[in-house]
């Protein structure tokens, strides 16, 4: 992590296993050269609803999509049976699971969760995209005036109707993926059958990439020119 206007002091955040139920997490500092002391998540957490994280939560790894910043926090999506949310807050150096809003089937491997991704709400907070069918569901995480947390639905896009994705009735599977997420610009990647989109969640703007096929793609919004001392975007 580095301050846009700051190209001299930057932070890196590592998340790992402590044990079986227990993600664990040490961020690094350029100013001080040393790592902090871990912090992991509860042995046993709370059931808050049929979709959240159950009391014998065991955490086996994170998805290989990479983190995404919302405010003051770093989520990743868990994958290899464990299903939730890594949540990471910088400012209380502290680390939690949240619950999904919708069940993602498990006993998958590891960065098989394309169907799925971690993005930002419209209002700037944590946001959920769920593809089902040619369908994208957008959820938003709100939480209440009592401190309690719950997801709502915040907007369904057709994608087939939008992409203008010609559907064939006698084939089955997913038809479209999520394959990258750039959080700056709250862009979305998806794989479909007519070549790669990258869709933007608010305006619903989209362009067809000339690229070739892969199943992940890690979009670069900026980087640091450590030569010119400057940050590209």
């Amino acid at each position: 992590l580095r301050a846009a206007a700051d190209v001299d002091h930057f932070q890196v955040v590592l998340v790992g296993n402590g044990d079986q139920k227990r993600a664990v997490a040490s961020v690094y500092s350029s100013d001080t050269g040393v790592w902090s002391n871990l912090v992991s998540t509860s042995t046993s957490l709370p059931l808050m609803s049929s979709t959240d994280p159950s009391p014998d939560w065991c955490f086996n790894g994170l998805s290989f999509d990479p983190a995404v910043l919302v405010r003051n926090s770093l989520y990743w999506l868990l994958g290899a049976d464990s299903v939730g949310i890594l949540e990471y807050d910088l400012e209380r150096r502290s680390l939690d699971v949240i619950g999904l809003p919708v069940r993602m089937p498990t006993g998958c491997a590891i960065g098989s969760n394309n169907r799925f991704s971690v993005v930002q709400a419209e209002d700037g907070g944590l946001g959920f995209l769920s593809l089902s069918g040619f369908s994208a569901h957008l959820w938003q995480r709100k939480t209440e005036y009592n401190g309690a947390a719950s997801w709502v639905i915040e907007k369904t896009i057709k994608l087939d109707t939008l992409l203008k994705i010609p559907v064939d009735p006698k084939k089955e599977g997913p038809f479209i993926l999520v394959i990258g997420f750039a959080e700056d610009n709250n862009t979305v990647f998806l794989g479909t059958i007519i070549g790669v989109v990258m869709l933007h969640l608010e305006s619903l703007q989209f362009e067809k990439l000339q690229s070739r096929s892969a199943s992940t793609y890690y979009p670069f919004e900026s980087v640091y020119d450590a030569c010119n001392n400057t940050t590209l975007q």
